[in-house]
């Protein structure tokens, strides 16, 4: 019960619904760490302007958190074997654990970090979310559907199963908001 409130409580706060699995996830626009805006909906298919969309992966994250160092290689290694250039794929890390921009930038440089990342400083794309905790994966179809919602351990998994157009591994309750 007090979940279902809490839940009620971020989507009246932030005007939006929270991601429900089979549902299209609301969009939003951030800017990346290399100063770029982009939207969810960038990567959605669009008859009208001919785009055929891409499966997206958001992946919360933070190289404060102890279990966000590990996942560095696997992020790495899901981006070449994955999302890689003309996969079909495109992959979003939120960084909204409390790092600040700047330790974050020196992070990737030290790191070579060089996917896609967004800093959530002030916790507000992760609340709009319902994310209470780093290492929350999502994972939308072309058309923006939310298909996943867990850890990303499950991430490949999932894309893959969306990509052939079947029922992605089952969301892990844990990471429900």
């Amino acid at each position: 019960m007090r979940l279902l409130v809490v839940a009620a409580l971020c989507a009246a706060v932030f005007g939006r619904d929270l991601p429900e699995v089979g549902k299209v996830v609301a969009d939003m626009t951030v800017k990346t760490t290399d100063g770029k805006e982009i939207k969810l909906s960038d990567f959605r298919a669009n008859k009208d302007k001919k785009v055929e969309g891409a499966v997206t992966v958001v992946y919360f994250w933070s190289f404060k958190c102890p279990s966000g160092k590990p996942v560095i290689a696997k992020v790495k290694d899901f981006v070449e074997k994955v999302a890689g250039e003309k996969s079909g794929v495109e992959l979003v890390c939120i960084a909204s654990y409390g790092e600040s921009a700047d330790d974050l930038t020196t992070y990737m440089k030290e790191n070579d970090i060089k996917y896609r990342m967004v800093h959530d400083g002030d916790k507000g794309i992760a609340k709009a979310l319902g994310v209470k905790q780093v290492n929350t994966t999502f994972v939308m179809g072309k058309d923006g559907t939310l298909a996943y919602r867990g850890s990303f351990d499950n991430a490949e998994a999932a894309v893959k199963a969306v990509k052939e157009g079947k029922a992605a591994p089952e969301s892990d309750k844990k990471f429900q908001g």
